[in-house]
């Protein structure tokens, strides 16, 4: 089983049956977890960790806004959110102190940066928080939009369904 990692079906490009398209969503619906309210609707419930600082606390609850507005957060990304803003926390840390008046620049500190760092490339790569992951949510958002509002899509649609 080598090759590319699956992408969410929102973010997947290429040929699929409608079949194939409704039976990922579903299943990735399923997986995404929360709660599905009277309404119909699921909600989306991640809390963050009691052993994060205030400082990593801010930037759990920026991230987790910013995947709950793009449509993409799931109940089970609360970890990797966590492991995002404490890495970018750390960073941030090392990096004042390598500023600073002392300019520390050991070994340890550039390596811890460098373990950090790889982190939180991790977690953004796993959350779709990098330029390229938000650029393939916005063509394909921009895509959706114009297949909604286009009537000859509209029309092939009512004719697959026949």
């Amino acid at each position: 089983m080598g090759g590319r990692p699956a992408k969410a079906i929102k973010t997947a490009s290429g040929a699929r049956t409608k079949q194939v398209k409704a039976a990922r969503e579903e299943a990735e619906s399923r997986l995404r977890g929360g709660k599905t309210g009277k309404d119909g609707n699921k909600t989306v419930v991640v809390t963050c960790p009691a052993y994060l600082t205030s400082a990593q606390k801010y930037i759990f609850d920026k991230v987790k806004t910013l995947l709950k507005d793009a449509g993409v957060l799931g109940s089970v990304d609360g970890y990797m959110i966590a492991v995002c803003a404490v890495s970018i926390d750390r960073v941030r840390e090392i990096d004042k102190q390598m500023n600073g008046d002392g300019k520390i620049c050991d070994k340890d500190a550039v390596l811890a940066r460098s373990k950090y760092l790889s982190d939180f490339y991790r977690s953004c790569n796993e959350l779709g928080l990098s330029p390229q992951a938000r650029a393939k949510l916005g063509v394909l958002a921009a895509s959706k939009k114009a297949e909604e509002t286009d009537p000859l899509v509209k029309v092939l649609d009512d004719y697959d369904d026949d």
